[in-house]
């Protein structure tokens, strides 16, 4: 059994059947190549199974959770949620208050070696406000994410946390803030970062 690099296990015992058992941390493409022991032709029954782990999602999952923008689960300025997590096939969501000319920042933190997150940022009329690039804000290939809005329009923003894929779980941490004047995000990989 092979990933696009390097093999992953093989088995090549004395008996009528063989089985290699991987487990995956990565959602990439895998090959399987059987063949024979010696020069001869021999029919054979290839059966390939895949046994998802659970997910555990965190406290803002339960009932009705907080995968759509209108179940966002509500946060506080100040606030710093610890132990969250993505899931396979599911974002997460969360709204915050804002007052006339806050300065809003938002951050989630995350092991980049493990999984990939990404940030945005809705104003109450559903539009993106970082808008996604290369390294722009919320989009990052590090440990962190950070998002900056200066001086806000007063209201309801609603934060955006999904993995870059639709296989991955992630755990991470979100800090939502109103920021003094001046504060900026963190450099990428801030070991600050909890």
């Amino acid at each position: 059994l092979r990933d696009d690099n390097r093999l992953l296990d093989s088995s090549d015992g004395s008996d009528s059947s063989e089985q290699i058992t991987v487990l995956n941390r990565n959602s990439v493409r895998h090959f399987v190549k059987v063949y024979p022991a010696a020069e001869a032709s021999c029919p054979y029954t290839l059966h390939v199974q895949f046994d998802c782990p659970i997910c555990d999602d965190d406290r803002f999952d339960e009932e009705p959770g907080n995968d759509d923008m209108d179940h966002a689960a509500p946060l506080q300025l100040g606030q710093h949620e610890q132990s969250l997590q993505t899931c396979p096939r599911e974002a997460d969501w969360y709204s915050v208050d804002v007052e006339d000319g806050a300065n809003l920042r938002s951050q989630i933190c995350f092991h980049h070696v493990d999984c990939d997150l990404e940030l945005e940022v809705f104003d109450e009329a559903e539009a993106l406000l970082n808008q996604w690039g290369i390294n722009a804000p919320g989009y990052t290939s590090t440990n962190n994410e950070c998002v900056l809005f200066p001086h806000t329009a007063g209201g309801r923003y609603y934060l955006h946390v999904q993995p870059t894929s639709s296989r991955m779980s992630c755990g991470y941490s979100l800090k939502v803030e109103q920021a003094a004047d001046g504060v900026q995000c963190p450099a990428p990989n801030d070991q600050r970062c909890p």
